[in-house]
């Protein structure tokens, strides 16, 4: 099974990412700067907030959908940009059509039950 991770660096991330890792699932981390410590992780380097994102070709059967702004963040252009944008631009993806999606948020969590995701 392939599955993207974003947020895959941050608290609940990096945990997803090794419990995904012992199970032998192939993930793949979308980080905006750095890297994953873990070398079987693959890493993609990207910013979904950039309206023109476009993952590189290659599908996944899951994303955990977990990037998100600092809980913190008061700043409500940020939150914005970082959270609704943010998944905006990741789920329009046409190519990533037929993926099941779990995202989370600091506020809630929505799995979807459909194979495609919106």
């Amino acid at each position: 099974m392939n599955v993207l991770v974003t947020g895959g660096t941050g608290f609940i991330g990096s945990k997803l990412v090794d419990k995904l890792v012992n199970r032998g699932t192939s993930v793949t981390c979308l980080v905006r700067t750095g890297g994953i410590s873990n070398p079987v992780v693959k890493t993609i380097t990207g910013d979904l907030t950039y309206p023109d994102f476009i993952l590189p070709d290659q599908e996944y059967d899951v994303v955990y959908h977990l990037a998100a702004a600092w809980p913190g963040e008061k700043d409500k252009k940020i939150l914005k940009t970082v959270n609704y944008d943010g998944t905006v631009n990741l789920l329009s993806d046409k190519r990533q059509s037929q993926i099941h999606c779990v995202h989370f948020r600091p506020w809630g969590f929505w799995k979807s039950r459909r194979k495609r995701c919106r």
